[in-house]
């Protein structure tokens, strides 16, 4: 009825069907990059399912209760959380190469490292001093 340019199996990957819980009510969602057509296609669903119960089941009490409305925002991607799990993320990957590179430095810096590691007296050490 709408005159989609989509194929029957990216419709159906867009289109949900459940029922409510306790229920004779079916919930539709549908997800698509445009929110108008994301509108039409949900409101159209519920016409063609009322004709074609009506013409299956002969039931004539079948109704909807509501339309589907444009969303003010986008459902996905939600980008506040996005940026919050990547900082966080980046900051435990941070730390953790910090204390790798930390743990794996074996460089001897101090006399009590040269006396630490190497078991040797220490007989003199040359100052570190800027000749500037």
């Amino acid at each position: 009825n709408l005159k989609l340019d989509d194929k029957y199996e990216d419709l159906v990957n867009n289109v949900t069907v459940s029922p409510v819980k306790d229920t004779q009510i079916i919930s539709i969602s549908v997800q698509d990059t445009n929110k108008q057509k994301a509108r039409d296609i949900a409101n159209e669903i519920p016409k063609v399912f009322t004709k074609e119960a009506k013409r299956i089941t002969k039931a004539n009490d079948i109704q909807v209760i509501d339309k589907a409305i444009l969303p003010k925002d986008a459902v996905k991607p939600n980008k506040m959380m996005n940026i919050a799990i990547a900082a966080v993320l980046g900051m435990m990957i941070g730390l953790f190469v910090v204390f790798v590179l930390e743990y794996l430095d074996n460089k001897i810096k101090t006399p009590q490292d040269i006396e630490k590691h190497l078991g040797l007296s220490v007989i003199g050490v040359i100052p570190n001093e800027d000749m500037a």
